[in-house]
């Protein structure tokens, strides 16, 4: 047998190898279990919602607690193994400092092989509360907030109905689809399109990008703001009356809606950017 021969070989069987012992990592049975409980908000000013897998639904309310609903699944070689995975997982739920709130969770006990976690949070919280989310294999939906809103995913879409201020939204897999009245939005993803409600917001400016996808803005009649488009490989069109102060190209636009306002960046790489009407 020659070298090449050999080489190829051993090429062939080191991938076979570790797939093989991914495939006897990963979790055969599966358990799962719903906690629920309450906590008094009347002096929490904002919250953070942490986990590594599993989604995040945040809704706000016109009351005074967090209503919290928890399920946890875990994974194991059997089932035996799974429940003890399942024991393993303890639940994050504490003040951090004078007016912060905090849910997650983390394992008791040093993950063993095998074992997998996933843990999803629904929550309603008081419609002022600043919310902070990060998972990261999991979507994000938050609803009916008031305040501002920082949202983080890896592998999964953002959907924000709600939020005012300043709007954070970034995920690196997965679309995003805001309808907020904040006044300044930071919001991206990587591999996804973007969509941006922004027909109530007085003043907008920030950032908004995408690398992979399509971006579509809804402008409100009455929004002010300066905004610079700009597209790698795709199209720009609006259909709202704006006044152009700079177009270098058909990929590079610069324009004023309103009376002008915030200065606001959208940039596409592999898309195309749309601005169109909002509705009234």
């Amino acid at each position: 047998m020659n070298n090449k021969v050999l080489a190829l070989i051993v090429l062939i069987a080191i991938p076979a190898f570790l797939i093989l012992g991914c495939d006897q990592n990963r979790a055969k049975s599966w358990v799962e279990n719903t906690q629920r409980f309450s906590v008094e908000a009347a002096k929490i000013a904002d919250l953070t919602v942490s986990t590594h897998n599993g989604a995040i639904d945040i809704t706000g309310a016109d009351t005074s607690e967090l209503s919290v609903s928890v399920v946890c699944k875990a994974g194991g070689r059997n089932e035996l193994d799974a429940q003890s995975a399942l024991d393993a997982i303890e639940l994050v739920s504490r003040t951090t400092d004078a007016d912060s709130y905090e849910l997650g969770w983390k394992w008791r006990e040093p993950r063993k092989t095998g074992w997998s976690g996933e843990v999803r949070f629904q929550v309603q919280v008081p419609a002022g509360l600043v919310i902070n989310a990060v998972t990261h294999n999991g979507e994000i939906e938050v609803r009916d907030t008031t305040a501002a809103c920082d949202l983080k995913t890896h592998n999964g879409r953002l959907i924000v109905d709600g939020g005012k201020d300043v709007l954070k939204a970034h995920t690196h897999n997965g679309r995003v689809e805001v309808a907020s009245q904040a006044t300044r939005m930071d919001v991206s993803s990587h591999n996804g399109s973007v969509t941006i409600d922004a027909s109530k917001c007085p003043t907008l400016g920030g950032k908004i990008g995408c690398h992979n996808g399509s971006i579509k803005i809804a402008m409100g009649e009455n929004t002010a703001s300066d905004v610079s488009v700009c597209t790698q490989n795709g199209r720009i069109s609006c259909d709202v009356p704006w006044r152009v102060s700079s177009s270098k190209s058909k990929n590079r636009i610069q324009g004023s809606f309103g009376e002008g306002g915030p200065s606001l960046d959208v940039q596409a790489h592999n898309g195309s950017v749309k601005i169109v009407k909002g509705k009234t």
